[in-house]
């Protein structure tokens, strides 16, 4: 989430009225679940092509981590998979609880077979 910002001139944004002066704290995670740019934002899916998400920043302001933390990721799952091949979900789907807060989208749990 980026700190505050003030808004330079009065405006509308998504059918709200916003007055020149007004703080606005945007939530930039959301940004990656848009419909617009993203097929089904909210399904995990390993196999998507990066497509201008936000998770490590952009442009200057890029993580300067975001290549160390891909291969990280990369490594630990494959291991992961190779270990476990038989590793599953052991609750259905739908089942699956979710804490969701301003900056962040988080398991409650993940029950797991293998």
């Amino acid at each position: 989430m980026a700190g505050p910002r003030f808004a330079l001139q009065d405006t509308e944004l998504g059918g709200q009225q916003i007055k020149k002066g007004d703080m606005i704290l945007p939530v930039s995670k959301s940004a990656n679940r848009d419909e617009l740019q993203f097929a089904n934002p909210e399904e995990l899916d390993i196999t998507r092509k990066i497509n201008r998400h936000l998770a490590f920043g952009y442009g200057i302001h890029m993580c300067l981590g975001a290549p160390l933390a891909r291969i990280e990721a990369d490594v630990a799952f494959t291991t992961l998979l190779t270990r476990m091949p038989n590793l599953r979900l052991n609750i259905p789907r739908e089942d699956v609880t979710w804490h969701y807060s301003l900056v962040s989208r988080e398991l409650a749990a993940l029950p797991v077979a293998f």
